[in-house]
């Protein structure tokens, strides 16, 4: 995996910061990813890392991403070999940088992991790098320069598989064409094979995967796709096809379709109506607060200092990742960073996790919990 800027970035209607690539395994494959990085950009951070988002790392937290963490960053012109094994994950991941907000600047991409006895491979006729749809906030400035605006600024446009329409000197970048052979039925949802859902809608909160069936069963035609960032957080509505890309069929024109592009739903996806195909069989007593261990985590945002915490506590990096530190066994976790931010949890016990919305009334604060696109096909 080279890590690398974008040639072209002039029209500003894609990502600028590097070019992604999809990764695809199966269940049960070992993975062996040589992360080098060739960032120069000086207008964006130049060290990076790479996390694999989903994947338990089961013995391999080594290779998990977070800078500060369990690495230091990976400096321009250097490499980090990442190996790791998936026996009992499948479905639809992604991998982003986990330095600071470098994937905000576009790098990210997809990690699809197959399973060969796949309990809804009859659902469907194709299944190619054709039928990936990404979903991404797209900032008119990078992200370093953004965080230094206060309040920092709202979406500009909802970006699908890093294209987007956009004006720049009377010219326009071609949108995203989404090639397939329009209600979707959702299979699976994070690694998760889920009961057949239903939905028009889908709302994705960011970092969120969802694997549907799309019924290809409509006139050949083109189709508009829509993804409206959330009204709180980015630029509304399709004017210039913005938020916007198509749905082409097999045989259809190379044209826009006709049809009025809309974020209307009538029958959107309710998470609570997700249910897993097969019983986790979660331990514990179904009951609220009856764990071994129940903690509340307030995550918040201060607009105005431009930093998260949890329940008070603000993330500083260590001078040297935590694992490092821990595995040369002079101090513990909690002893490394500031208090509040490592909770020790006993073996072999029932967690129970609240995360709470925020309080409206707070000034300068804001919630983690706002999607990054309500999708429309």
């Amino acid at each position: 995996m080279n890590v690398e800027p974008l040639t072209d970035t002039s029209m500003k209607a894609s990502i600028p910061a590097v070019v992604v690539i999809e990764m695809r395994a199966s269940k049960g494959d070992a993975f062996k990813s040589n992360v080098i990085n060739n960032l120069t950009n000086a207008t964006m951070l130049c060290s990076t890392s790479i996390h694999w988002h989903g994947l338990f790392q089961s013995g391999s937290a080594w290779a998990d991403g977070p800078v500060g963490v369990t690495q230091c960053p990976i400096a321009p012109y250097h490499s980090f070999l990442c190996k790791f094994s998936v026996p009992d994950q499948a479905g639809t991941f992604w991998y982003h940088s986990h330095y600071s907000t470098q994937y905000c600047d576009g790098l990210c991409g997809v990690l699809i992991v197959r399973d060969l006895h796949y309990p809804h491979a009859s659902l469907y006729d194709v299944d190619t790098d054709d039928t990936v749809i990404t979903l991404t906030d797209w900032y008119h400035l990078v992200l370093p320069e953004a965080r230094m605006q206060r309040p920092p600024p709202t979406v500009d446009a909802t970006l699908i598989n890093s294209h987007g329409w956009s004006y720049n000197n009377g010219t326009n970048s071609p949108l995203a064409v989404i090639s397939v052979d329009h209600l979707m039925t959702i299979i699976e949802n994070e690694g998760t094979n889920v009961d057949l859902l239903e939905v028009d809608s889908i709302q994705i909160y960011a970092s969120q995967c969802y694997s549907f069936v799309l019924n290809a069963n409509q006139p050949v035609d083109n189709y508009w796709i829509c993804a409206q960032p959330n009204p709180s957080r980015g630029h509304l509505g399709f004017l210039n096809s913005v938020n916007s890309a198509i749905l082409r069929y097999k045989g259809a024109t190379d044209t826009d379709p006709i049809s009025q592009e809309t974020n209307m739903s009538m029958n959107p996806l309710a998470e609570t109506n997700l249910h897993p195909l097969t019983n986790p069989k979660a331990p514990g007593t179904p009951e609220i607060g009856a764990a071994d261990v129940n903690l509340n985590l307030a995550i918040t945002f201060d607009c105005e200092k431009c930093h998260f915490s949890v329940n008070g506590a603000i993330w500083t990096t260590p001078p040297t990742p935590v694992l490092l530190q821990i595995l040369s066994g002079a101090r513990s976790a909690k002893e490394l960073l500031p208090s509040g931010s490592v909770y020790m949890l006993p073996a072999n016990s029932v967690i129970e996790l609240s995360i709470p919305a925020r309080d409206a009334t707070k000034a300068n604060e804001t919630s983690i919990g706002s999607p990054v696109s309500g999708t429309n096909l």
